[in-house]
């Protein structure tokens, strides 16, 4: 375990200091992965530990396990779970980009992304978090949001989310989403967010 007697001005300082040297023995790893990380601490566990969340570029043979967890207890109330063949064919269309989310280097979740033609916008289509209630998908919006500016240089992030998810719309809004308008679909009420980037 690593101890330092270094004094720090503030928590938020110190907190950056053990981020650094927690992520020091994560940096050859990354790189040699290939791919784009967006990694972040999201919030600390008990003992201290500190949880850690980034999202990459998802592979085909993710699909089996996403649809697997759309149709979780907690998920499916939520989205309108694809069957994997949907999800194929998603995955196939340059338009969509699908980013897995990743908690302490184990497969935690995803994104479903869609670009916009106006060249500007992202819509946030869908995400799936395995393990509910600690916090995973809440840090990993974040990332997102850096992948979505840095990687696909879009500026705003547009999401609709059915009104009866309370939860969702909580972590939107905490995130600071602007509610903008709804529409219905087959009868449930959607609620449109956006955040300008």
């Amino acid at each position: 375990m690593f101890k330092s007697n270094k004094q720090f001005k503030s928590d938020s300082a110190r907190v950056a200091f053990l981020v650094w040297v927690y992520f020091s023995d994560y940096d050859a790893q990354i790189e040699s992965r290939g791919s784009v990380l967006h990694t972040l601490i999201g919030r600390f566990r008990a003992g201290g530990n500190p949880m850690t969340v980034w999202v990459e570029r998802a592979e085909k043979g993710d699909i089996p396990r996403f649809a697997s967890m759309e149709r979780e207890v907690g998920t499916r109330e939520f989205i309108v779970p694809y069957e994997p063949e949907v999800h194929q064919e998603r995955f196939a269309d340059p338009d969509i980009v699908y980013l897995r989310i990743v908690n302490d280097r184990e497969l935690a979740g995803f994104f479903m992304l869609a670009i916009d033609s106006d060249g500007l916008s992202v819509e946030f289509r869908r995400i799936v978090v395995k393990s509910k209630g600690r916090g995973v998908g809440q840090s990993a919006i974040p990332a997102m949001e850096d992948y979505c500016g840095s990687q696909l240089r879009r500026t705003r992030i547009w999401l609709d989310v059915f009104a009866h998810n309370t939860r969702g719309r909580h972590i939107y809004e905490k995130l600071s989403y602007r509610r903008y308008g709804e529409r219905d679909l087959e009868g449930k009420q959607l609620l449109l967010y956006e955040k300008q980037l």
